[in-house]
C-alpha cells in the first residue's frame, strides 16, 4: 500500500485472537520474495466464480429490480483475472525485455502480480485483510459520490474478490476445517478487520516447526529427500499459506516450517513442487476451496450493498452494477473561426443535453471537452460534475488559426487517451486533417477501449477526408455530413445511448453509386398511371422506380440499398441511423410492408440534409426494410436497447504462469492466414449461436467456429480459431432468442488481417542486460519491420510514454515482398530522471494519495481555468464555486493561508488511474517505447510492437568482465552490483549484499561469506538443504556437479547440483574476483 493511500480505520478491528486462528502462530525468519504470478484458481475460476456470484446479486429499489449489467460483470472478471498479470515478470527474474506474447496487461494492473496482498501468499495475511478494507472502503467511496463512479468501484472490486478467493486457494484454511481446528465454514469478515500474520520462527520450539501442506508433503519430497515429516493436524499447527519463488515457484526452499506455493510442472530449481495450492480441480481441496470462495465473494459484495449510504441508494446501485454512470461522453470541437456558427449550436445542444441527463439520472462516468485549432491543441478538461461542464462549455471561444486543414486525430488521440472504456465520443469539424498519420494510434486506443467515434462533418476546404470514415467505421461509430443549423439532430443519437447501452443490430459502410432503376415492383405497376413519385408523376405509392412500364426508367437516379434489420422480441427500443453525401430519400417499412412516419406511436424521426436518424419504442419483430436513396460515401446503423448484447470479440492468446494459463488480449493485430484464437462475449437469452465474418457492405465472407467451453476461457466465453482474410471485415452473431423469434447482432469495430508485422529483439534472442535502464544509460533497442504483402513503403512512427526516446532510424522504410527493415532507437535516462515528478504533488490521488501543500507562503496563481470571472472558484472560503485547485484563482478569490491548505487530491495527471504512483519522486518506472509501420499506399495496413524497460534507481551498470572491477557470482553476464541494484530484495533476501544464488547462508546476513570447515554452509547457518549452483555448460551432463551429487537439475543458466541433505557449491573454474 503505498504510503500516503488511506485507509478508514471505521470498524476494523487488528486481531490477534480470532475465531479462526485458535492456535499460536509459529515460523519463519522474514524473508522478502519476489512473487511473481503467484496466481491462486486458475482464470477461468476465478471469472466463473465472480461471473456466478454477481449474476446472482438483486437489489429492489423504489420497485425496480436492479442487477449487474453484462458490460458491469465483464468489467468486475477482467479486473479480478489481470491481479495475475504477468507483463513485468522477466524485469524482476533475468532482466529481459518482456516478447509480445507476454504484454497483455491493463495499465493499472500491470504490477500486480508481485503484490503479495492480492493473492495472500507468503503469509501476507495482515497486508491482504489491509488491502481488501482499503478496497471496499473506496468502492463505496466511489459510487456515494455525488458524481458516482462505478467503473472505478469496478475495478476495485474485481481485484478485492481475487484476493479473497486466492485466500482459501493459497491457504491451507480448507485443511485446517478438514481436520475440526477450525469451523468448517468460510471465513467472515473480509473487508471488515485486519488478520493478524503469523509470528517470527522461534528456533527454541522445533517442534513447532512442523507444518502441513495441503498435500502432505514438503517440495523436496520429489527430490526424493525429506524436509519434515507431516504428522498428523494438532493445535500447535498454524494458519499458513504457500511462499512462492522464481518463475515457476519452485526456485528456493521456503523458510523452516512453512510451505511452498507449489506448482503442476516439473520445472524450477527445485523441480515440479507441491504444496498449499489448490489451483487445479485435480488437487486435493479444490472444491471445497472453490466452494468457500464462493460464498465469501457473495458476502463480500451483499456486505457492500448493504452498508450504510449504499443500501436504498438507487444512485450508487445503478452506478455499482453498471446501469448507469457508463463511459465518458466526449466532445472534440475544431474552434476556429469558420466553425463560429457551429459552436453557438454545439454549445446550446450540450448545455441541453446534459441538463436532460441530469434530470433523468442516467450520468455517464464523467464528461469529457477538447477544443483544437490549427495549430494549437487544448488539454481535454475531464469532470465527473455535471455543472462544472456546462460551465467549460459556456466558456468556449472561437479562436483564430488557419482554417484547413487541421490536426483533428491528433485532438482525437489526445481526447481518446483521456477516456474510459465504452465510451461515446463525438468530433465536430469542417476541415480536412492535416496529420492523418495519427489516425492509426486513435483507431488503435479506440478500438483496445471499446469508444465509438462519430465524426460530425459540416463542411470540407477540400473533398471528404477518407480519415473521417476511417474514424467511424473501424470504432463502430458513424460519419455525419451536416447542413446549416443541423447540429441538434445529430445529438438525438447520443441521447438513447445515454439512457442504457444499445447492441450493434446491423453496420453498412458502403458507396452509393447511380443507376437507372426500372422495375414493376409497384403494387399499381401497369395500371396506365405513374404512381412511383418521380418526375411527372400523377401519384406517390411507389418507390422511385418501381413503375418502369407506367413512368419508363428513372435514368441517372441516385443509387439504391435495401437493406434488412432483423428485429427479435427482446429489443425494446431500436434506433436507426442513416448517414449519406448526397440524401434523396431514407424510408424505413415494419415487417408488415407499412411505412414508417414521424407520428406513428413510440416513432421520433429526425431528418437533416444528409440523412436521419429514428428511434422506434417497442418495435414489432421480424424483418424491417430500410431503403436510402442517394450518392457518395453511406453509412447506416442500427442499434437496440435488448437483454441479448454482443459485447465483445478479440483476438487473444494463450499467456500466464506455466500450467496457469489463461486468455488475454493479442498484442498488436494479427497476420493474414495464419489461424489465431479469438474470443467473443454475447450475453442474454438466445440459443444456436452462429457466428460469420462480414463485409463493411454488409456481405457475408464466412463462418466462424467459436464454441464454449475452452479450458482457459470464462464458462460462457465463446472461443475459436479464425483464419484471417485479406480484408476489412466485422464479425456478427446470429440465432434466435428465447421466444423463438431470430436475432442478429455485430460486435463493436471493424477488423483486418495485417500484411506487415512488427518484432523486436525480445522475440529473438537478444543479450541479457537490454530490459534494464539504470539512471544516466543510454539503451538502443531494435525493431523489425517484415513485410508479407507486395512491395510497399512503410511510414514508422515511434511513441513512448516518459519522453525518453532521443532518435528512430530510419523514419521510413521501403520492403520487398518477403524482406525486413530494421529500425534502431535510442533510449536516454537522464541522471536525475526518479528524482523528477511527472505530476504535481497530489495530482494523481487515486493511486497516491492526498498530497499535503509543502510551501509557507500565500498561495496564488492565475491557473483556474475560470479566473477572472468575478466568481471565487478555488473552494476556500467564501468562495462561490469549487471548480479549481485552492488558491489558484487568486483574481477572484485574493491570496490563500497556505497554512489552512486543504491537502491537493485530484486526478489531472494525466498518468492518473494508471496503478502507479506519479506525483512523487519515483523508485523505479516503466519504459513502454511503440513502432507503429503503416503502408503509404493503403492506411489500412500496418502494425505495431512495443518493448518495455525498467529504470531503477542504478547508475550506470558495468557491462565489462574483462575489467578487475567485474563481479558476477552467477556468470549471467551482469555485475552482482548492478544486479542488486536492479533487483533488490528479490535476490538477496538477506540483505547481506550477496546474490542469493551465491550466497552460502541464504537467510542469514553473513556478507564475509565465511565457512571455516569448507563444507559449503556458511559458519553459523543453520543446516538446512542447499543446492551447489554451477554454470550450466553447452550440454547439461553429470559432470557439471562433479562425483558424489545425487541428482542434477539444469536450467538455461545454472545448474543446481543436489548431493544429500548437506549440499556443498561445486568447485567454480576459476577463483571469484574480489570487487575493486
Amino acid at each position: 500500500m503505498n504510503s500516503r493511500s488511506r485507509m478508514s480505520a471505521d470498524g476494523v478491528v487488528a486481531e490477534s485472537g480470532l475465531h479462526w486462528l485458535l492456535l499460536p502462530f509459529l515460523t519463519a525468519a522474514a524473508v522478502s520474495v519476489l512473487n511473481p504470478d503467484a496466481m491462486g484458481f486458475k482464470s477461468p475460476t476465478h471469472a466463473a466464480i465472480t461471473d456466478d456470484a454477481l449474476r446472482r446479486v438483486q437489489r429492489v429499489v423504489d420497485g425496480e429490480t436492479l442487477s449487474f449489467t453484462p458490460v458491469a460483470l465483464n468489467e468486475v472478471s477482467l479486473h479480478n483475472q489481470q491481479s495475475d498479470c504477468l507483463q513485468f515478470l522477466a524485469w524482476h527474474l533475468y532482466g529481459y525485455p518482456i516478447p509480445s506474447g507476454l504484454r497483455t496487461c491493463l495499465p493499472q494492473n500491470a504490477n500486480s502480480f508481485n503484490l503479495h496482498e492480492l493473492h495472500f501468499d507468503s503469509d501476507h495475511f495482515s497486508a491482504g485483510s489491509a488491502a481488501i478494507i482499503e478496497r471496499r472502503s473506496k468502492i463505496i467511496e466511489f459510487i456515494t459520490a455525488p458524481s458516482p463512479d462505478g467503473a472505478e468501484a469496478r475495478r476495485e472490486l474485481g481485484r478485492a474478490l481475487h484476493a479473497i478467493q486466492d485466500f482459501y486457494a493459497h491457504s491451507n484454511y480448507v485443511e485446517l476445517t478438514d481436520a475440526g481446528v477450525l469451523s468448517p465454514l468460510p471465513l467472515e469478515g473480509f473487508g471488515t478487520r485486519v488478520l493478524p500474520d503469523p509470528p517470527p520462527y522461534d528456533p527454541r520450539f522445533p517442534d513447532n516447526n512442523t507444518q502441513y501442506c495441503s498435500q502432505t508433503r514438503q517440495p523436496a519430497d520429489v527430490l526424493g529427500t525429506f524436509l519434515n515429516d507431516p504428522t498428523g493436524l494438532s493445535s500447535t499447527h498454524p494458519l499458513t499459506s504457500g511462499y512462492w519463488y522464481g518463475a515457476s515457484g519452485c526456485d528456493q526452499f521456503p523458510p523452516p516450517g512453512r510451505c511452498l506455493h507449489g506448482n503442476l510442472l516439473a520445472s524450477g530449481a527445485l523441480g515440479g513442487c507441491v504444496g498449499t495450492h489448490k489451483d487445479d480441480a485435480s488437487l486435493s481441496g479444490h472444491e471445497r476451496a472453490r466452494e468457500f470462495a464462493e460464498t465469501s465473494t457473495r458476502d463480500f459484495i451483499e456486505g457492500i450493498l448493504n452498508e450504510r449510504g449504499v443500501a436504498g441508494n438507487a444512485k450508487a446501485i445503478r452506478a455499482l452494477m453498471g446501469i448507469t454512470g457508463r463511459g465518458t461522453l466526449a466532445f472534440v470541437v475544431d474552434v476556429t473561426s469558420s466553425m463560429e456558427d457551429e459552436i453557438a449550436q454545439v454549445k446550446a445542444e450540450i448545455t441541453s443535453l446534459v441538463s436532460e441527463i441530469v434530470a433523468s439520472g442516467e450520468e455517464p462516468a464523467e464528461y469529457l471537452f477538447l477544443p483544437f485549432n490549427d495549430p494549437d491543441i487544448g488539454e481535454p478538461v475531464v469532470t465527473r460534475d455535471a455543472m462544472t461542464f456546462q460551465r467549460v462549455v459556456e466558456n468556449i471561444r472561437v479562436s483564430e488559426g488557419g482554417d484547413c486543414p487541421e490536426p483533428s486525430q491528433t485532438a482525437l488521440l489526445r481526447a481518446l487517451s483521456a477516456s474510459q472504456k465504452d465510451s461515446t465520443l463525438l468530433l465536430f469539424t469542417d476541415a480536412s486533417s492535416s496529420d492523418p498519420e495519427v489516425a492509426d494510434a486513435a483507431i488503435k486506443v479506440a478500438k483496445d477501449k471499446r469508444i465509438t467515434v462519430s465524426p460530425v462533418l459540416s463542411g470540407s476546404c477540400s473533398s471528404l477526408d477518407p480519415v473521417f470514415l476511417r474514424n467511424a467505421a473501424e470504432t463502430g461509430g458513424q460519419a455525419f455530413f451536416l447542413g446549416e443549423r443541423e447540429v441538434h439532430d445529430v445529438f438525438q443519437l447520443v441521447r438513447p445511448q445515454l439512457a442504457r447501452r444499445l447492441t450493434n443490430v446491423k453496420t453498412i459502410s458502403d458507396v452509393l453509386e447511380s443507376v437507372a432503376l426500372c422495375s414493376d415492383a409497384c403494387r399499381t405497376a401497369s395500371d396506365g398511371e405513374c404512381d412511383d413519385g418521380g418526375p411527372g408523376s400523377d401519384y406517390s405509392i411507389c418507390d422511385l422506380g418501381t413503375d418502369c412500364l407506367d413512368c419508363g426508367p428513372r435514368e441517372g437516379a441516385s443509387g439504391v440499398r435495401d437493406i434488412p434489420i432483423v428485429v427479435d422480441s427482446t429489443i425494446e427500443q431500436l434506433v436507426v441511423a442513416v448517414s449519406m453525401e448526397t440524401k434523396e430519400s431514407v424510408t424505413l417499412r415494419s415487417p408488415a410492408g407499412v411505412l414508417l412516419s414521424e407520428g406513428d406511436p413510440g416513432v421520433t424521426v429526425s431528418n437533416f440534409a444528409n440523412g436521419c436518424i429514428v428511434s422506434i419504442v417497442a418495435p414489432q419483430p421480424g424483418r424491417w426494410t430500410l431503403q436510402a436513396i442517394g450518392g457518395g460515401a453511406f453509412s447506416m446503423t442500427a442499434r437496440a436497447a435488448s437483454e441479448i448484447d454482443a459485447l465483445s470479440f478479440e483476438f487473444v492468446v494463450e499467456s500466464g504462469r506455466a500450467g496457469h494459463e489463461a486468455l488475454f488480449p493479442f498484442p498488436g493485430q494479427p497476420l493474414v492466414g495464419g489461424p489465431v484464437l479469438a474470443a467473443a462475449n454475447v450475453f442474454g437469452p438466445f440459443v444456436n449461436p452462429s457466428f460469420h465474418m462480414i463485409s463493411p457492405t454488409g456481405d457475408e465472407i464466412g463462418v466462424i467456429e467459436l464454441a464454449t467451453g475452452n479450458p482457459l476461457a470464462a464458462p460462457s466465453d465463446f472461443v475459436g480459431t479464425v483464419s484471417l482474410p485479406d480484408q476489412p471485415f466485422l464479425v456478427a452473431v446470429s440465432g434466435e432468442d428465447g421466444n423463438g423469434f431470430p436475432f442478429e447482432r455485430v460486435f463493436p469495430g471493424q477488423f483486418r488481417g495485417q500484411s506487415v508485422q512488427v518484432t523486436t529483439d525480445a522475440d529473438l534472442p537478444m543479450p541479457l542486460s537490454l530490459g534494464l535502464l539504470p539512471l544516466g544509460a543510454k539503451s538502443s533497442p531494435r525493431f523489425h519491420v517484415r513485410n508479407l504483402g507486395p512491395s510497399d513503403t512503410f511510414r514508422v512512427t515511434v511513441t513512448d510514454n516518459r519522453g525518453l526516446v532521443t532518435r528512430a532510424e530510419p523514419s521510413s522504410v521501403s520492403i520487398e515482398s518477403g524482406g525486413v527493415a530494421t529500425v534502431e532507437v535510442d533510449v536516454v535516462v537522464p541522471a536525475d530522471f526518479l528524482e523528477r515528478e511527472i505530476c504535481p504533488p497530489g495530482t494523481d490521488c487515486s493511486d497516491c494519495g492526498p498530497a499535503a501543500y509543502s510551501g509557507g507562503e500565500p498561495i496564488c496563481s492565475n491557473d483556474c481555468r475560470f479566473d477572472f470571472d468575478n466568481d471565487c472558484d478555488d473552494g476556500g472560503p467564501g468562495s462561490d464555486y469549487s471548480n479549481c485547485d485552492y488558491g489558484t484563482d487568486c483574481g477572484d478569490c485574493g491570496p490563500r493561508d497556505s497554512a489552512s491548505a486543504p491537502a491537493t487530491c485530484s486526478d489531472s495527471c494525466v498518468l492518473a488511474l494508471n496503478g502507479q504512483c506519479d506525483d512523487q519522486p519515483l523508485s523505479f518506472t516503466d519504459v513502454q517505447i511503440t513502432l507503429s509501420a503503416v503502408s503509404e499506399s493503403q492506411a489500412e495496413a500496418g502494425n505495431s510492437g512495443s518493448l518495455l524497460f525498467l529504470v531503477t534507481g542504478c547508475t550506470a551498470c558495468d557491462r565489462d568482465p574483462t575489467n578487475s572491477g567485474f563481479v558476477d557470482c552467477d556468470d549471467n553476464g551482469i555485475d552482482d552490483g548492478c544486479e542488486l541494484c536492479l533487483t533488490g530484495p528479490s535476490s538477496d533476501t538477506d540483505n547481506d549484499a550477496v546474490l542469493d544464488r551465491c550466497d552460502n547462508c541464504v537467510g542469514l546476513a553473513n556478507p564475509n561469506q565465511t565457512d571455516i570447515d569448507m563444507d559449503g554452509i556458511g559458519d553459523g547457518c543453520v543446516e538446512s538443504p542447499v543446492f551447489q549452483v554451477v554454470p550450466s555448460p553447452p550440454m547439461a551432463s553429470p559432470q557439471a556437479c562433479g562425483t558424489g551429487a545425487i541428482g542434477m537439475l539444469s536450467m538455461s543458466l545454472l545448474t543446481m547440483c543436489m548431493v544429500g541433505n548437506k549440499r556443498t557449491r561445486a568447485t567454480r573454474t576459476s577463483e571469484r574476483p574480489t570487487r575493486s
